[in-house]
């Protein structure tokens, strides 16, 4: 787990399902990059998006370096399961009915993740937690399914959007006072696109 890689995410969707999604840059086209190249910076992400502690990321890092195979099918099965959440809240953001399918994969998902969710009392205070999450290395997956479940539930459904750069895919939810964002982040898409709209008015001047 690299600092270098750690670097690289972005938090800007307002929701960690949608940050999941947003690992991906430039889907839509062919130089499109990926944030996640293997079972390390899957626990990586987790760490930052504050899914796992410290030491629940090292216990699983440390099991998938006894386990690497089951790392490997752990780290598809992840990016299987955030293209069947990006295809959900994308059609929603475009005002479209997701693909029956694709709701079907994630009601499975939710009830397998929920099957391992767990009422724990801490400083008497009980609160969710997982069962076995530092030594089931898809357990990682299972905040993030609960999150896509939870928010397709929620009165805030409505503010999901996705970012209206034309190369960029990414999902947020509209938090701001007036409804108003457009970008996934202004200082990337807003400032580029803003920036060629002014190119393309000065070369028709």
């Amino acid at each position: 787990m690299s600092d270098a890689t750690a670097e690289n995410f972005d938090f800007v969707g307002n929701n960690i399902c949608l940050d999941f999604v947003n690992t991906v840059h430039d889907r839509v086209s062919s130089t499109g990059r990926d944030d996640f190249s293997n079972y390390d910076d899957l626990v990586a992400w987790s760490r930052l998006a504050g899914i796992t502690t410290a030491g629940e990321a090292e216990q699983l890092l440390a099991r998938a370096r006894q386990h690497p195979e089951e790392a490997a099918r752990i780290y598809k099965r992840a990016t299987e399961q955030r293209e069947v959440i990006y295809r959900i809240f994308a059609a929603v953001a475009q005002e479209r009915a997701p693909e029956p399918s694709d709701l079907a994969r994630l009601s499975e998902l939710f009830a397998d993740a929920m099957s391992r969710a767990c009422i724990t009392l801490h400083d008497n205070t009980f609160t969710w937690d997982w069962a076995q999450k530092e030594t089931i290395l898809g357990s990682l997956l299972w905040p993030v399914i609960r999150a896509a479940a939870e928010l397709l539930t929620s009165p805030d459904l409505h503010l999901a959007r996705q970012c209206a750069a034309n190369d960029c895919t990414w999902l947020f939810l509209d938090t701001s006072k007036n409804h108003s964002r457009r970008w996934c982040d202004m200082k990337s898409c807003g400032n580029r696109t803003k920036v060629s709209k002014h190119y393309e008015k000065r070369k028709q001047k």
